[in-house]
């Protein structure tokens, strides 16, 4: 089975023509060789939870002498719709399993209202184009409900694990897509879906960053769960696609491991240390091979 096919049906069934705009193939091989810009609304989603509907209507004023949103961010838009779907589903059940310990409520709670209202905030953007929300299995078995996290919701450790997954996908899904809003300009000139792009990926890492401590009860010595992803390591089953090139430690040209060896040769800067000073991104056929299990 073609593993993309979930998701881009729901794009297809809002606009056929939104998958070829995107340039996602319906070639798994082909897409990963592609890539595309879709995932970039992940980024353009988010930003002050309390004021999604206020939010939406500043999206559309900012293209609003120009014709509304233009059809590229619509399409983006509703791959984000989707995805933004998915973490908010799994943290309304998340909060309603009884399996979160009395501390971690509140935490979950926040992170609950924060991806509601990026769902409201995407649905009042794009109105009538909106794609319908799809159907989830949080076992990662593709509507069988008997994927590798069948008790997902009767215990924590599996639920604190998926929850990890999804955020770290996430952050990485923002920076490797925020760079296709930068061509989406208002009429006054400012880029406002990048300013949110940016806004929401520093409040999608702290969620990472907090359900990764969580897991380890902030325990700082185990590299698995601290706030930060140590190379391409993960104690969590079947997330190896998560953490992949997480490693790489050069950025525009630069392996910044021998920089640093010769710029603060007192100092011993290890390459797991380097490795987490940068997120790696994420291209949107990798996101979508990541969520398409959770996907019926």
């Amino acid at each position: 089975m073609d593993q993309q096919q979930p998701i881009l049906a729901a794009l297809a069934s809002n606009d056929p023509e939104a998958v070829s705009r995107m340039g996602a193939p319906l070639s798994r091989r082909a897409a990963l060789k592609g890539g595309a810009a879709a995932t970039a609304g992940l980024a353009t989603v988010l930003r002050a939870a309390s004021a999604p509907v206020a939010l939406a209507a500043m999206a559309r004023d900012a293209f609003g002498q120009t014709g509304g949103l233009p059809q590229a961010v619509v399409d983006i838009f509703n791959f984000a719709l989707t995805l933004e779907e998915l973490e908010a589903e799994f943290y309304v059940r998340a909060v309603q399993s009884g399996v979160l310990p009395a501390n971690v409520v509140p935490i979950f709670t926040t992170i609950r209202d924060h991806e509601l209202a990026h769902v409201a905030f995407l649905r009042q953007s794009l109105g009538a184009q909106a794609v319908a929300k799809p159907t989830f299995d949080f076992t990662a078995g593709n509507g069988s409900g008997r994927g590798p996290y069948a008790d997902v919701f009767r215990n924590y450790a599996t639920l604190t694990a998926v929850a990890q997954a999804f955020e770290d996908t996430g952050v990485r899904a923002y920076k490797g897509q925020a760079p296709n809003l930068r061509p989406f300009r208002g009429p006054d000139g400012n880029n406002f879906a990048l300013q949110v792009a940016l806004q929401v990926h520093s409040v999608e890492a702290r969620h990472a960053a907090q359900i990764r401590r969580l897991r380890g009860t902030f325990n700082e010595l185990d590299p698995f769960y601290q706030g930060w992803i140590t190379g391409n390591r993960t104690d969590v089953p079947g997330a190896n696609a998560v953490y992949a090139g997480e490693q790489n430690t050069t950025h525009a040209g630069i392996n910044v491991v021998p920089l640093l060896a010769r710029l603060r040769p007192q100092i011993d800067i290890s390459q797991d240390a380097v490795a987490e000073a940068w997120d790696e991104p994420l291209t949107m056929a990798e996101v979508l091979a990541i969520v398409d299990p959770f996907i019926v």
